[in-house]
């Protein structure tokens, strides 16, 4: 049975992609902030991911992403999706998501740096300050922008590069012209990213001037800056690019992927845990501290905070009861328990690790216990916001199962 509570961890994580619009997400708070030296107001939307409300302890969300174009209703969508469906699989990290509205007649001044009506600065400052109430190394922004929006994104990066830790900037710009800073502030940015001990992360796509993207050759020439000189070993860059790609696909196409490709490396301390067990002889214990040495390790060269999320429990969990042929038998309840009950005090309303430590009871004849636990589990199942309604039917019958066949 330990293997059903599994595959229904993962089905529930696999349909919360389906939704319209977004379901991992808790429903929009619509909000906006007014600024003087902008002379206008700010409409944007956030997005909590609904993680937060299984009781997770001690963990803040890992990342801001900063999404421009609301009013763009397919291409935000389309982001929306793909923020979604790779942090429901484990790809990226949790985060918020911030949507910001550029209204069509003030799109132009709010990104641009013209002296006389450009007010990308202000904007800037906004975003920062105002509504991500940045602190610097303390938070990981992500902008994502598509042509104004891209130039601005990277813009900022540039400008901010202690706010601004990521960009995917589709149909983006090269530098010193339209509204992008000039080579020689871009190579002091530089000079501040290579003191940094995290990396910088800088994407960029374009279609092509063959189907009419007239971003192609500025691109390309961004490009080639970067291959042809000295960057930091922190800064991460990639352009990408298809010759049948327009002005408008290559954001479609290629934003699933940029995100993906910045968080390529999220995923590596829950792959060296596992090279961490697989490399002991007999595994009879948890070695907690290098774990968490693991996890710091690599939190410190990505700029965020990679905790050992829902995912990381049931994975471990699963190397314990069965996976791991280099446990005795005789400790793997034992080692299994001991995760769940971890899990369990970091996801305080996920059900999930409550009914595989029920389960565990049953097997021990311990009855009783096993019954509290799995009463427990139906109590959260009935709170955790993973699960549509089927879902959470199905989930607590098949609990009332189980204590039903408690004698």
């Amino acid at each position: 049975m330990a293997k059903f509570f599994i595959i229904l961890f993962l089905l529930a994580v696999s349909s919360s992609v389906i939704g319209q619009p977004p379901t991992f997400f808790e429903g929009a708070k619509q909000t906006y902030v007014y600024n003087k030296l902008l002379g206008d107001t700010v409409h944007y939307e956030m997005r909590f991911p609904s993680y937060i409300y299984l009781g997770e302890r001690n963990v803040p969300p890992l990342v801001n992403y900063v999404v421009f174009d609301r009013q763009n209703k397919i291409g935000y969508q389309n982001t929306l999706n793909s923020i979604e469906y790779l942090t429901t699989v484990g790809a990226i990290p949790k985060g918020i998501v911030y949507g910001i509205t550029l209204p069509t007649d003030k799109r132009w001044a709010w990104t641009s740096t013209d002296k006389d009506d450009g007010k990308a600065e202000i904007f800037l400052e906004i975003i920062i300050h105002s509504i991500l109430k940045s602190k610097g190394e303390e938070t990981f922004n992500l902008f994502v922008g598509h042509s104004r929006t891209a130039i601005f994104s990277m813009y900022s990066f540039i400008k901010k590069p202690e706010h601004v830790n990521a960009v995917f900037a589709a149909s983006a710009w090269k530098l010193g012209d339209n509204d992008m800073p000039a080579e020689a502030e871009f190579k002091k940015t530089m000079d501040v990213i290579e003191k940094n001990k995290s990396n910088r992360y800088l994407y960029f796509s374009s279609g092509s001037e063959y189907a009419l993207d007239g971003h192609e050759e500025p691109c390309k020439q961004l490009a080639e800056y970067f291959k042809n000189n000295k960057l930091p070993q922190t800064l991460k860059w990639k352009y990408y690019h298809n010759e049948n790609a327009d002005h408008f696909t290559n954001y479609g196409l290629y934003v699933n992927e940029a995100l993906s490709d910045i968080f390529a490396d999220y995923r590596k301390p829950l792959l060296e845990t596992f090279a961490l067990f697989n490399a002991q002889d007999s595994i009879t214990g948890i070695p907690w501290e290098k774990i968490d040495s693991i996890y710091a390790k690599h939190s410190t060269a990505l700029g965020y905070t990679i905790p050992q999320d829902i995912l990381w429990y049931n994975s471990i969990a699963s190397g314990f009861a069965g996976n791991f042929s280099n446990v005795p038998q005789s400790f793997r309840n034992k080692l299994t328990k001991e995760i769940l009950i971890e899990g369990n005090r970091k996801y305080e309303l996920y059900d999930g690790f409550y009914s595989w430590y029920g389960e565990i009871l049953l097997e021990e004849k311990e009855n009783k216990l096993a019954k509290a636990f799995l009463m427990e589990a139906v109590e959260k199942a009935k709170l955790n916001p993973m699960y549509d309604d089927l879902e959470r039917e199905e989930t607590i019958n098949q609990i009332l199962g189980l204590i039903n066949s408690i004698q």
